[in-house]
């Protein structure tokens, strides 16, 4: 290909059509880059464990299934006392009676397995439900401050965060002012 020399004067490079829309998208980014971003904070972890409203889930909690524990320990108790049982049971104890009672007592086990099972995947659910609620209720008092303050962006997440970004006293406030 042969390049073609501009005739003297007439070109610079950059046609002035080009310079003309560069300098046009730069005025109109100035008023862009000149508006402040104002960007917040909150520490999820803390508020977990500093806020009232997980504490009265977790109480909620224990009561709702305090008869279901109660039962399983229960439970867990006879395993043990038939489990006692069996062991002083001495070599005069007839085979019969011997079999039947360690057919009973393995029962027993495979029941007892079973309710704390069941107990512990029903807790596990609704602990998940509960966190889930919470979490629900910290992105709607994050949103409703956000908005009332005009934040354009808040983090959950960081590597470093100052105090004056932190706005997770501001969230567990309102998270405890709505039981």
């Amino acid at each position: 290909m042969v390049l073609e020399r501009c005739p003297a004067g007439r070109c610079s490079g950059l046609s002035s059509l080009t310079v003309l829309l560069c300098c046009l998208l730069t005025l109109f980014a100035l008023p862009a880059a000149a508006q402040q971003i104002k960007i917040g904070y909150i520490d999820l972890l803390r508020i977990e464990r500093e806020s009232a409203r997980p504490k009265r889930g977790a109480e909620m909690l224990k009561k709702e299934f305090s008869a279901r524990e109660q039962a399983v320990r229960d439970l867990q108790d006879k395993v043990q006392a038939m489990k006692s049982e069996l062991e002083k049971l001495g070599p005069n104890t007839p085979a019969a009676q011997l079999e039947k009672r360690r057919g009973a007592f393995a029962q027993l086990v495979q029941n007892f397995e079973q309710s704390r099972r069941t107990f512990m995947e029903d807790v596990d659910r609704r602990r998940a439900e509960e966190r889930g609620k919470f979490l629900e209720e910290v992105r709607a008092a994050v949103k409703k401050i956000a908005e009332a303050q005009k934040f354009d962006l808040v983090l959950e997440q960081g590597v470093y965060a100052s105090r004056s970004f932190d706005i997770t006293d501001q969230v567990m406030k309102t998270l405890d002012a709505a039981k």
